[in-house]
Order: C-alpha cells, then sequence, then structure tokens
C-alpha cells in the first residue's frame, strides 16, 4: 500500500511537470503560430483552440500515462526497461519505487492538490449558479410562435442568448423581439441556433475551465481567440441561411446597439449574438474573407499518436532519470 501511495506520488509530480512545461512551451509557440490560426476556417478553428486550451491539462495526464506503458508492456512480455537502471525511482506499476521520495515531491503532490481542489470549488459554483440561471430562464421562457426552437421570457430589456450545457436552447426577451426588425430576427434566429447545434455554452465552459493551467496572458489570448472563432462561426451559418454578408454585418451592429446596455448574467454560461468582438466580425463580414481550410488534421494527429507510442520508452526513462534527481 505504501509504494502504491509513493507510485501515486511520483505520477502527480510528473503529471505536474508536463503541465507546467506545456504551458511554458504554449506561451512561447502561441504567437508564433496565432496568425495562421486567424485565417481557418473558424469551425475547425474553434475544434483547434479548444484543443490548446486543455494542451497543459492533457499533456500532463497522457503524458503520465505514457510513462506507465513501458512497465505494463513488461507484463505483457517485452523488454524490462527498468532492469537497466535499478539506481532511482520508478514510475511503474511493476517495479515500485524506493519509500523515501524526500521532501520535495509531497510538498509539490500537496500544492497541486490545493489548486486543484481550489479549480474544483470555483468552477463548481460557477456551474451550480449557471444551472439555476438556466432552470430560471426555462421556468419563465414560453414558446416563440413562429419561431421554432426559440423561447421568449417576458421582460423588457433586450436579451438573446443560447444557454444550457445538457439541453441547449435560445431565448429571447420580449422587449428584444418587438425592437427587432424581421429581417434581423432572421439573421438573430440562424446564428443562435448555430450556437445551439455547435454547443457553444459547453465548449466556451470548457475552455474556461481548462485553460487554467496556461499562464494569464496566453490564457487571454487563447480564450479570446476561441470567443471570436466561435462568434464567426456562427455568423457564417447565418450568411448560409440567410445568403447575405451585408444583411447579417448590419444585424450584428443592430443589436450590438441594442444589447449593449443589457448584458446576460455573468453567472450564465452563454454565447450571445451580440456577445463578442463585434468590430471583426463586421470587418471580416463585409470584406468577404476567404477563410483557409483545415487540411491533414487527422493525418497529423495519427502521426503524433504514433511518435509518442514509439517514444513512449525514452520518455519514461528521461522522467525516471529527472524525478530521480528532484526528489533525492
Amino acid at each position: 500500500m505504501i509504494a502504491l501511495v509513493e507510485t501515486l506520488e511520483l505520477a502527480v509530480l510528473a503529471a505536474v511537470l508536463f503541465c507546467a512545461a506545456t504551458a511554458a512551451l504554449s506561451a512561447v509557440a502561441f504567437p508564433l503560430v496565432r496568425g495562421r490560426l486567424a485565417r481557418l476556417d473558424p469551425a475547425p478553428r474553434t475544434s483547434l483552440l479548444l484543443a490548446l486550451t486543455a494542451a497543459p491539462v492533457a499533456a500532463g495526464v497522457l503524458l503520465t500515462a505514457l510513462c506507465f506503458l513501458p512497465g505494463e508492456l513488461f507484463l505483457a512480455g517485452f523488454h524490462d526497461h527498468c532492469a537497466g537502471h535499478p539506481g532511482h525511482v520508478h514510475l511503474c506499476l511493476v517495479h515500485h519505487p524506493p519509500l523515501d521520495q524526500g521532501l520535495v515531491g509531497w510538498v509539490v503532490v500537496i500544492l497541486a492538490a490545493v489548486a486543484l481542489a481550489g479549480v474544483a470549488a470555483r468552477q463548481g459554483l460557477r456551474l451550480l449558479r449557471s444551472a439555476r440561471a438556466v432552470a430560471a430562464l426555462r421556468g419563465v421562457a414560453r414558446a416563440a410562435d413562429g419561431m421554432p426552437g426559440v423561447h421568449v421570457i417576458d421582460a423588457d430589456v433586450p436579451v438573446s442568448v443560447a444557454a444550457g450545457l445538457v439541453r441547449p436552447a435560445v431565448y429571447l426577451s420580449s422587449g428584444f423581439v418587438r425592437a427587432v426588425a424581421p429581417d434581423v430576427m432572421a439573421v438573430v434566429q440562424a446564428h443562435e441556433r448555430a450556437h445551439v447545434r455547435r454547443r457553444d455554452p459547453l465548449r466556451l465552459l470548457l475552455a474556461n475551465l481548462l485553460s487554467m493551467a496556461h499562464l494569464p496572458g496566453t490564457r487571454r489570448a487563447l480564450t479570446a481567440d476561441l470567443a471570436l472563432a466561435t462568434e464567426q462561426a456562427c455568423d457564417d451559418e447565418a450568411v448560409r441561411a440567410v445568403g447575405d454578408r451585408v444583411r447579417v454585418a448590419r444585424a450584428v451592429l443592430t443589436i450590438e446597439r441594442l444589447v449593449a446596455a443589457a448584458p446576460a448574467s455573468p453567472d450564465l454560461v452563454a454565447a450571445s449574438f451580440g456577445g463578442s468582438h463585434v468590430p471583426s466580425r463586421v470587418e471580416t463580414l463585409l470584406s468577404d474573407t476567404t477563410w483557409r481550410p483545415a487540411r491533414g488534421l487527422p493525418a497529423w494527429t495519427a502521426a503524433a499518436a504514433l511518435a509518442l507510442l514509439l517514444g513512449a520508452s525514452p520518455l519514461h526513462h528521461v522522467t525516471e532519470t529527472f524525478l530521480s534527481w528532484l526528489t533525492r
């Protein structure tokens, strides 16, 4: 049991180191590729940016799990990697580490546990408040006449949001419906339905949670770019629905002026038509931008996965060597 606890300590320590290294690498690399990403089609760009927000957390979990692979392969009859270096700790379920790992490892594990508990508590409270806000919306909303999938709440304050994590829906206030002309309303419906179809409220919640492992400047840039890509993807769907980019741009400006004084509740995880980056969205719509398709992503993903599997043994050895130095 004690040996298993020591192995868990090493695993957490390795995960923290991988997470920190990936965050540092992202801080250097993201500014170099940010411009190229901005020219990609918004739909795949949102997926790429979401993956980048999760990169430090994903690297911490996946690379640590990969370090355990050589030991598990030994059980299947492959070469025993750990037998070749008995003098340092083992990140392995087969060969348990020495029982005395020093103070450094435990300090890192305790700090990581405290940080994780803090993040979990903060995000849990935000999720609870959001769930209550969505429940309140559903409780007072009614189906909109002639607008399938749209719910209306009786309020003079102009509100237009797609909200809900499990069952997202479009919510408009009665004041908004009265104030918006039919041609603009058609654009709003197409845009908000795109948010619902893409499950953007859930996407934005995950980005907010997973990006916390990044350095502050990188996190702000990533989440801002993701918000812009999300809105541009829905603007593109609205253009395809109404067939006129200028009409969509005019609607964006109209709604931005209308709802600027009445933003959605900060407790609500939602995507709004007039939500963010209005100047950039309007400029893109009026310039008739041609997006660059994201080609080759499956092939690159498969190649990266194969490279990681082939590099499991060297990664295992380097990680154990570094952990031995750190915990002695």
